[in-house]
């Protein structure tokens, strides 16, 4: 059987997860997480979510640990730093093929590129799969072919599509026989990862895990969602969704969200809902098209200097 490697990225969850269902599809699986503190720290990623990241691995570990899928964990300063690991990685561990996500900011579409080539220099397949958005970006586009600039006509194409080729969830993660390998001894236990100093009230305000995701959305869904469009901008009331950093992270699946969603399609807050989940796809959509918009560049090309 082949050994394949799941690489985990801002999809932190084992339900509905695209790459690590084709994964294991294709034959033993292994995971790892790679921190990147000084390419956190160009991103201006904060402590709290840095810690929201910490503290969803720790719960991924033990439930891939019962899936018999062991995850690894490695270090290097920034995204530059990747492809020479990998380039050790792939050989000491018999990896014939890499799994991940696909990601759309400028940044990760190179990252991802220089990796490639180093799985393809191994002779190791490279394979990214669709699952941070609803939609893969390139398949919706305007009757002249071109992508879409505006929200409004996007949101409707979005929807008609949506009808016409309803989501489909990834394979359950099954249990496998606990892969026999040594690891790496730059390999880190997660604890020693470069993580910022914990404060108390941060797993409060955001608790980790799989099942307290879920938890929070059947809560969204079942007592907030009809009331959504009234409450969701007014500072006085606890009327958003309170999953917004738990799609930033892939705790959640924006697919599963959307099909949740449908179950309350006869109401305006779900409908309003809806349009927030498309609005990810478009500014997503509009990253892999317009990259510039990554890069503190005017999306108006002629005021770039105004």
């Amino acid at each position: 059987m082949s050994r394949v490697l799941h690489w985990f990225r801002s999809d932190l969850r084992l339900h509905d997860n695209t790459s690590l269902a084709a994964a294991q599809a294709e034959g033993e699986v292994l995971a790892l997480f790679v921190a990147t503190p000084k390419q956190w720290d160009l991103h201006d990623d904060a402590p709290i979510k840095r810690d929201y990241w910490r503290r969803n691995l720790a719960d991924l570990v033990t439930t891939l640990g019962k899936r018999g899928i062991p995850l690894l964990f490695a270090e290097v300063p920034g995204y530059a730093d990747l492809p020479a690991l990998f380039e050790q990685l792939i050989p000491q561990l018999q990896i014939s093929a890499v799994h991940c996500n696909r990601e759309y900011p400028v940044h990760e579409l190179r990252r991802d590129e220089a990796v490639a080539a180093v799985c393809h220099s191994l002779d190791t397949g490279f394979h990214q799969h669709d699952d941070q958005t609803l939609v893969p970006p390139e398949r919706i586009r305007n009757k002249s072919g071109l992508p879409f600039k505006v929200f409004t006509p996007y949101s409707r194409v979005m929807r008609e599509y949506l009808l016409q080729y309803p989501l489909a969830s990834a394979a359950v993660i099954r249990k496998q026989a606990k892969p026999v390998f040594t690891v790496p001894e730059y390999c880190k236990p997660l604890a020693a990862l470069s993580w910022p100093a914990a404060q108390a009230h941060w797993g409060k305000l955001w608790p980790a895990g799989e099942a307290c995701a879920h938890k929070q959305l059947a809560r969204f869904c079942e007592e907030r969602m009809m009331v959504y469009r009234d409450t969701r901008d007014l500072p006085g009331v606890d009327g958003t969704s309170g999953i917004s950093h738990m799609l930033a992270a892939g705790v959640l699946s924006v697919r599963h969200c959307w099909r949740e969603s449908l179950q309350w399609q006869d109401n305006s807050g779900a409908v309003t809902w809806q349009n927030e989940l498309l609005w990810r796809d478009f500014y997503k959509s509009i990253m892999w098209y317009f990259p510039r918009v990554c890069m503190k560049q005017a999306w108006k090309q002629d005021v770039g200097y105004v």
